[in-house]
């Protein structure tokens, strides 16, 4: 570690891989938080000591230089001025279905017109389902499944708060301009 203007450092776990599942771009890594450390002798190797941890810290974690949050927690409600169509590319803590108030990853962000404070519709893919009475399966067409904020945008991913469900709601949904009536 080479000394810096702070002290203090970021502990992250790598996560899971961002992919865009558009056209299989790398958008990122997840970074896990683990904790937070102070270095206290600088050196090969340096010595720190965990101020702070919200999980184990484990071998093969990684410091980050801790940078201040950029979060504001004021903005306003709003639809997106440009059609967004993009995707829930992950959630937090990787459950298999999405509620209300859980935290999820897409794959659009400042480069595609996102805000902190845009309000998308989530949208069930179509998903395909067994026709009873013939051997095919059938494309079932989109659905209305619920609304999410923006509240955090990098120039390719942008996370999100489920605001409401009315259906299930997955991984490779669809997030999308809100649209008056479709609920």
């Amino acid at each position: 570690l080479e000394p810096s203007n702070s002290f203090n450092y970021a502990v992250v776990r790598r996560g899971q891989i961002y992919r865009d599942p558009d056209n299989g771009d790398l958008l990122g890594y997840e970074a896990i938080p683990v904790g937070e450390a102070e270095v206290r002798d600088f050196g090969a190797p340096s010595t720190a000591v965990l101020s702070r941890t919200f999980r184990e810290a484990l071998i093969g974690d990684r410091l980050l230089t801790a940078e201040p949050e950029a979060f504001s927690e004021n903005f306003y409600p709003r639809a997106p001025d440009g059609e967004i169509n993009g995707r829930i590319i992950a959630v937090t803590d990787g459950v298999a279905q999405i509620g209300q108030y859980y935290i999820v990853a897409m794959n659009r962000g400042t480069d595609h017109g996102l805000e902190p404070g845009h309000v998308l519709d989530i949208l069930q893919a179509g998903r395909r389902a067994r026709d009873p009475y013939g051997l095919r399966s059938v494309a079932l067409p989109e659905s209305y499944a619920g609304q999410l904020i923006v509240f955090k945008v990098t120039p390719r991913v942008s996370y999100g708060l489920v605001m409401s469900v009315t259906e299930p709601v997955h991984v490779l949904d669809k997030v999308e301009k809100p649209v008056a009536g479709r609920r």
